[in-house]
């Protein structure tokens, strides 16, 4: 399917990608942290949700097998990410019935395509949270934000106790304070974008583009 003749539907679920991602980047920036401590989770979310776009957008270069791997990616994502669950889940919707309007030509490879974007496209999002990195901090009437330290547990997710929480001590001044049970650090971020560019190579590899056979008088038997 060539890019001009994806349907609408196609083009306009590819182009919203980009908007979820730029949505989920202004929301992180403005967590209540200071901008350097949200930078990389903003990054890196944006990137997350911006996956499956980037990967339905290379479907169009004939690859059609690389719309089963975005719509299945898409919904996998869609339950993890709550915010913009069901707008991903309509993207994914859409590019599996993208896919289907073609003839797939090379099953074992969009099978091994759609696996391999998954598996990593989900690893990229799940090694986000294995490792709990809180954070407080506070505001005060001048408008400084400052880190105070955090009571709350850092180390691997399957250490922490099942209930804690969080709480900041305040201060003269201190006109309100945030805590958060784990934030993204940029070696997080560095990681899960790494999986993401192996989804994406992944995917590119195992669904070379269609070739249509050449015209009896272009073959090289003609010529012969």
């Amino acid at each position: 399917m060539s890019e001009a003749r994806r349907p609408f539907a196609v083009r306009f679920s590819v182009a919203a990608g980009g908007v979820l991602a730029l949505g989920i980047f202004v929301l992180r920036m403005n967590d209540g942290l200071p901008w350097r401590v949200s930078l990389p989770g903003a990054v890196v979310f944006a990137a997350i949700v911006g996956l499956p776009s980037v990967v339905a957008f290379l479907a169009g270069r004939g690859r059609a097998g690389l719309y089963a791997a975005a719509g299945m990616l898409s919904i996998g994502l869609a339950v993890g990410l709550s915010v913009f669950g069901l707008v991903m889940f309509a993207q994914g919707v859409v590019w599996l019935w993208a896919f289907t309007r073609g003839r797939d030509r090379r099953p074992l490879r969009t099978v091994a395509a759609v696996v391999a974007v998954w598996v990593l496209g989900m690893a990229g999002f799940t090694v986000l949270f294995v490792h709990l990195d809180p954070r407080c901090a506070t505001t005060r009437a001048d408008g400084t934000v400052t880190m105070v330290p955090s009571a709350m547990t850092t180390g691997w997710v399957w250490d922490a106790p099942l209930e804690e929480t969080a709480s900041s001590s305040g201060g003269p001044g201190v006109v309100s304070s945030v805590c958060v049970s784990d934030v993204v650090t940029w070696a997080e971020t560095a990681v899960s974008l790494a999986f993401g560019a192996a989804a994406v190579a992944a995917g590119w590899v195992l669904t070379p583009p269609r070739r249509d056979p050449l015209p009896a008088d272009l073959s090289p038997a003609a010529e012969s």
